[in-house]
């Protein structure tokens, strides 16, 4: 991740959503490992965003994300946000570019 902050180009994208609805999500996929109940599913979240260095650490991820999505309604409704989000980052880099 460091490596890419050196690209001028390179912007992180954070896409959350409340945990009762990741909940439901990974629910609904039937994926092993998820846990079966809020109650593991919450607990595994808590060790992925956790200090043990050997853990996936999210929490430093999501903290240098640039900008931010919530992912708490429909898949178009995500897909708006998203394609608002590149929008303003090309107006962005079009300024910054001498374009306009």
């Amino acid at each position: 991740m460091l490596a890419l902050r050196r690209d001028p180009d390179f912007t992180l994208l954070m896409v959350d959503a409340p945990l009762e609805m990741r909940f439901a999500r990974a629910e609904a996929r039937g994926r092993p490992g998820d846990g079966p109940t809020m109650t593991e599913f919450a607990a595994r979240e808590n060790r992925e965003r956790g200090g043990n260095p050997l853990d996936q650490q999210i929490h430093l991820t999501m903290e240098m994300a640039d900008a931010r999505v919530v992912n708490a309604g429909s898949l178009g409704e995500l897909h708006r946000q998203v394609d608002d989000f590149l929008e303003r980052l090309g107006r962005r880099a079009g300024e910054a570019g001498g374009e306009g």
